[in-house]
C-alpha cells in the first residue's frame, strides 16, 4: 500500500501531526502585562490561549504580580484571551482563594465572547469578577 494509494490515512495522519504541533506549541499561547497603580490596583493583562498547558505560568504571573504590588488589589484583565478550559477556572479560582486569604482583593475583569460564555455557564464569572461571594 502506498501513501497514493490511500489519501484518508494521509489526511488522519496530518491532522494528527498538525494537532502534536499545536499541542506543543500551546504553552506558548498565552502572554502577559503588568499595569501597576501604585497602592491601588496591580492589573495583569492575558492576551492568548489559557489552558491546562499553562495553567501554573496563569498562577504564577498572578501571584507575581501580588507579591510585587503588595498593598495593592490584584485584577486579572481577560480582555485579550480568545479561549479558557476548566483548568483556567479553576487557576483563577485558586488565585482568588489564595488572595483573599491573604486579606487582599482580587478581581476578573474583560472577559468576552466564549471566555465570558465559559465563565458564566460554570457559575463563577459573578464571583471571579467580585460582585457575589461563593456559595457553601
Amino acid at each position: 500500500m502506498t501513501p497514493q494509494s490511500c489519501p484518508t490515512l494521509l489526511v488522519h495522519a496530518a491532522r494528527l501531526w498538525s494537532h502534536r504541533a499545536v499541542q506543543e506549541q500551546s504553552s506558548d499561547l498565552a502572554q502577559h502585562r503588568v499595569i501597576a497603580k501604585p497602592d491601588q490596583a496591580v492589573t495583569v493583562a492575558i492576551s492568548g490561549e489559557l489552558d491546562m498547558s499553562n495553567a501554573a505560568k496563569l498562577l504564577q504571573w498572578i501571584m507575581s504580580a501580588a507579591d510585587d504590588h503588595p498593598k495593592a488589589v490584584v485584577e486579572v484583565d481577560l480582555q485579550g484571551v480568545q479561549y479558557i478550559d476548566s483548568t483556567t477556572i479553576r487557576t483563577l479560582i485558586e488565585s482568588r482563594r489564595r488572595l483573599l486569604s491573604d486579606g487582599r482583593g482580587f478581581r476578573v475583569q474583560g472577559a468576552t465572547g466564549h471566555v465570558a460564555r465559559v465563565l458564566k455557564t460554570t457559575g463563577v464569572l459573578s464571583v471571579l469578577a467580585g460582585e457575589e461571594k461563593p456559595s457553601a
